[in-house]
């Protein structure tokens, strides 16, 4: 990817966006993989609750309809090329809105 591509995560209320990101933000954090953060945030991620519960093995709360947050992470691959990781988490709502 050159620095212009982006790629969006786009879905309507209750698609699981939020599990989804902190799914993919656990395994970021984790070494043996082909993509991995370069280093760890130096505050909490908006993901920090998903990915407690999802160890705990119990859902995620919805993301409350006008909720707006994003992650900004440094991402390195296994070849040394970075990234960086933008994340939006937002309620699908406000995508639903968008589209009527």
């Amino acid at each position: 990817m050159t620095p212009a591509d982006s790629i969006a995560v786009l879905g309507g209320a209750g698609t699981g966006k939020t599990h989804f990101g902190g799914q993919l933000i656990g395994r970021l954090r984790q070494q043996g993989g082909v993509l991995r953060l370069a280093k760890a945030p130096r505050e909490r991620t908006v993901f920090d609750d998903v990915q407690q519960r999802l160890q705990e093995g119990r859902s995620a709360e919805h993301t409350p309809t006008l909720q707006y947050g994003e992650e900004r992470l440094p991402i390195v691959s296994a070849s040394g090329a970075a990234l960086e990781l933008v994340w939006a988490d937002y309620g699908g709502e406000q995508l639903d809105r968008a589209i009527e």
